[in-house]
């Protein structure tokens, strides 16, 4: 005597849409997320997802496929979508930069963090431009209103 089931299984728990951040200076994350609970009338019912949990995704929304199967093969899917937010190199340079000139100088208005920037590039690159050795930008100027 053999036993069809023709229900197919009930996925409970499907995770919401989320967003991560991408590891510190990379295009990538390692996702993870909790499988789905099944349930089905046989009691032998298995979920995989794609892709699996502690997948490494990139930038950009992936939308992850949950399916539950029984041992009848009937099957039940839930999907959600995992959102991988990051920032590039560039950008997290300029962000440290300045984060590291507010410790210095504590600014009031972007137009006094422009004119840091561009001393800073100048005084570095003096050298390149064929400035005299004894040429300073001057600090002070960075207190000026507007």
């Amino acid at each position: 005597m053999y036993l069809f089931i023709f229900e197919a299984p009930s996925l409970q728990t499907c995770p919401a849409d989320f967003e991560v951040n991408t590891d510190a200076g990379k295009p990538t994350a390692m996702v993870q997320y909790k499988t789905p609970n099944a349930t089905d009338d046989s009691n032998r019912v298995s979920v995989q997802c794609d892709p699996p949990s502690a997948s490494k995704l990139g930038m950009g929304q992936t939308k992850i496929t949950c399916e539950a199967i029984d041992s009848c093969e009937n099957s039940a899917i839930c999907k959600f979508l995992v959102d991988v937010k990051g920032k590039s190199k560039l950008s997290m340079f300029w962000e440290n930069v300045h984060q590291r000139l507010q410790q210095i100088y504590p600014l009031r208005n972007p137009k006094q963090l422009v004119l840091l920037i561009l001393i800073s590039l100048l005084t570095q690159t003096q050298q390149n431009l064929f400035l005299p050795r004894n040429f300073q930008m001057v600090p002070h100027l960075l207190s000026a209103s507007e």
